[in-house]
């Protein structure tokens, strides 16, 4: 699409090094791997991309933006903390930068946001998941291992409900978490249904699982390269 970024991988870095020295030999290019933050964050790049943890944001988030770099957070459940949320917008804002959070594995965070304008009553996200990607243990039928709000849902799955975040912020209600555990899935599926002025409105999305961490979906990687592609474009649509 027309105006879309042109994008260079400038550096990479993991606290464990020898996941940023694999995917820098991947790539070909040995050199992007960097030995401390430090150095990572002096690399002549623009855009930072967390795909790390909750943690991760928590530490290097703050660092990140005030040396003047853009953020894109995948780990969306580190922004559920009001305050820490507020003052990474506040350095965002004073330093003229973006952070951006892509979809995921979910549709329709637009229409949440859309409809919370006049408020919503009800948010329910319903996910199910094979246990092997739920670390739930042995489980032999379909299970619901969790009801609750999003908050705990993300700190008792850290790794595996970074949706119920983002439908938390983009709808700014306690959002009520179901998790499923079921050996029959081979896809992860999520399902979101809200109620309000509007109206109501089902969204449902069935995610095969990342080949290499079945723990989190193929699309979400997927929104995180139209996310980059996206900042370039003069054409918004549905934000």
């Amino acid at each position: 699409m027309q105006g879309q970024l042109e994008v260079e991988i400038g550096a990479l870095y993991d606290a464990d090094r020898r996941r940023a020295e694999a995917l820098a030999g991947a790539l070909g290019q040995p050199d992007l791997c960097k030995k401390t933050f430090e150095e990572f964050i002096a690399a002549p790049t623009d855009l930072i991309v967390e795909a790390a943890s909750i943690e991760a944001v928590r530490a290097y988030a703050e660092r990140i933006l005030s040396a003047g770099k853009n953020l894109v957070v995948l780990s969306v459940g580190a922004l559920l903390d009001e305050g820490f949320r507020r003052r990474l917008v506040s350095l965002a804002k004073a330093n003229r930068l973006r952070i951006v959070v892509p979809s995921g594995a979910i549709g329709g965070l637009d229409l949440l946001k859309a409809a919370a304008v006049k408020g919503l009553d009800s948010v329910v996200l319903t996910t199910t998941k094979n246990p092997s990607s739920l670390e739930a243990g042995k489980i032999t039928r379909k299970t619901i291992i969790f009801e609750g709000d999003a908050q705990e849902a993300v700190r008792l799955f850290p790794k595996n409900i970074n949706v119920a975040a983002a439908v938390a912020i983009a709808s700014g209600t306690n959002v009520k978490v179901r998790m499923v555990a079921d050996p029959d899935a081979r896809l992860n599926t999520h399902e979101v249904v809200a109620r309000g002025a509007f109206g109501e409105m089902k969204i449902a999305v069935s995610n095969v699982p990342s080949p290499d961490n079945p723990k989190t979906s193929y699309l979400a990687a997927l929104s995180v390269i139209r996310s980059i592609q996206g900042m370039g474009e003069a054409l918004s649509l549905g934000a």
